[in-house]
């Protein structure tokens, strides 16, 4: 989770547009061509078909790969695999028994590395779940997260990120059974940052007293089967139940990040009743891993946290210039209005992949404005009211901009034009097509006109 700790109220931003393009049928494919590798030494219902599904929504593949099937399996170092898969696919995805060795994959591979679960931390899960909290308790700065059950990897990185967004957290968990306390540190120094009261109690009634949400998750993780008789017994008085939920808010909302194991950690009633928002929190595990870019280094721009192809804000005399024709320029204003434009900037000009929508709306708005006014004055306004000007104003040197054929149709503006514009002479080589001027001298006065090669030169 500290790897997403800047980029967090982003992320879940872009999770929220993505899951409504795809609700809406929209295609997004930013990731056409592009491969994600899974590595899955735990089995897994959610993570393997989501991350499966949601490369397929995205434009890309999603390659599945049992240790056992690789040499991984046989000896061959995770450094050597890292650098070896680093050279065919785009991204990895590692879930993992051992958080040391989705550390030392992530520090030799060269694509971006994705967490899928250690023994240490979920944080694909943590953002989801985060995510489905703020869809239906809206914004969850102050409000307070209520855990019961065992202070696994799912209890660390909830700490963690409910400390990142300002939710004050009370795990209830036994004696024994505690989080991990460098995680929980962690965590309670960033909490101190946003206001966020972090806790860790024994009574369960207490964690859950006014809670906003309501999470719990299995007493016996995976790898952990030959404790299960001594976890059952310890955790009989931590099941979540009508009983305990009553002591929650009205409103309060239930979590679990499934598999459930019903009848203990949590009841039937609770699971399938009106305030559990499980199978919500399910679904979103296709949409968050979408925008989930994994630890990047600063700098480096992931193929999952942004589109691979950026649109760059360029001055709007430079864009007709460099795109000559009108119609192309006017095709690339309109290109740029796009719902997601926030995420197609320039990662490394910025240190950070994420602006405000305020702002980036604002510069959406700045340059489509700019542009289409470009193309109105430069075809129609400059020469029109240059023409007047020169006509009010005689010997000013208006008229150069009044040239009739400063826009062709055809190529847009001349070099030669543009030098002018500019205050410069066109380049060598190059001439501006004749100029026709015509002046008054006072009422009634003898016109003359009059040719010249170039730019009229400046007064």
């Amino acid at each position: 989770m500290l790897d997403v700790r800047e980029d967090l109220v982003g992320l879940l931003e872009l999770a929220a547009k993505i899951k409504n393009r795809t609700k809406a049928g929209e295609p997004y494919e930013p990731l056409r061509g592009k491969s994600l590798a899974m590595i899955f030494e735990k089995a897994s219902t959610r993570t393997r078909v989501s991350f499966e599904v949601g490369m397929t929504q995205l434009g890309g593949h999603a390659l599945f790969l049992n240790p056992n099937d690789l040499q991984v399996g046989r000896g061959e170092t995770i450094a050597d695999t890292a650098r070896v898969l680093s050279r065919y696919v785009d991204g990895i995805m590692y879930r993992a028994y051992r958080n040391e060795h989705v550390v030392e994959f992530a520090r030799h591979a060269t694509v971006p590395v994705i967490n899928g679960l250690d023994d240490k931390e979920h944080p694909c899960q943590i953002a989801t779940d985060l995510f489905t909290a703020q869809e239906h308790r809206g914004q969850l700065k102050g409000k307070k997260l209520a855990y019961v059950g065992d202070g696994n990897n799912v209890c660390n990185s909830l700490l963690l990120g409910c400390a990142i967004l300002g939710i004050r957290m009370a795990a209830a968990v036994p004696e024994g059974y505690e989080p991990d306390p460098h995680l929980l540190a962690a965590a309670r120094r960033i909490g101190k940052e946003k206001d966020a009261v972090l806790e860790v109690v024994r009574d369960p009634f207490e964690a859950v007293t006014d809670a906003d949400v309501v999470y719990t998750d299995v007493w016996v993780s995976m790898g952990m089967e030959k404790e299960r008789e001594e976890r059952e017994r310890l955790f009989r008085a931590y099941q979540v139940n009508g009983k305990l939920l009553s002591a929650a808010k009205p409103d309060a909302v239930v979590m679990h990040c499934l598999p459930a194991h019903r009848g203990l950690e949590i009841t039937d009633d609770v699971m399938d009743g009106p305030r559990s928002i499980v199978f919500d929190q399910a679904e979103n595990r296709l949409h968050v891993p979408e925008s989930d870019p994994g630890p990047v280094p600063r700098g480096r721009v992931s193929p999952i946290r942004m589109p691979f192809t950026a649109f760059h804000v360029v001055p709007a005399w430079a864009a007709y210039v460099r795109w000559p024709r009108r119609f192309d320029v006017l095709a690339l204003s309109l290109g740029a209005m796009v719902p997601d434009l926030e995420i197609l900037i320039v990662y490394p000009l910025t240190g950070d992949p994420f602006l405000s929508r305020g702002l980036m709306h604002s510069i959406l708005g700045v340059l489509t404005v700019n542009l289409v006014v470009t193309l109105l004055t430069a075809r129609h306004l400059v020469p029109w009211a240059a023409t007047r000007l020169d006509r009010r104003f005689p010997g000013k040197g208006w008229r150069r901009f009044a040239h009739r054929d400063f826009v062709d149709d055809r190529k847009g503006p001349s070099v030669a034009a543009v030098s002018a514009v500019l205050g410069g002479s066109p380049t060598s080589g190059s001439t501006c097509p004749t100029m026709s001027t015509r002046r008054s001298s006072g009422r009634g006065g003898m016109r003359r006109s009059r040719s010249v090669h170039g730019p009229a030169p400046m007064r």
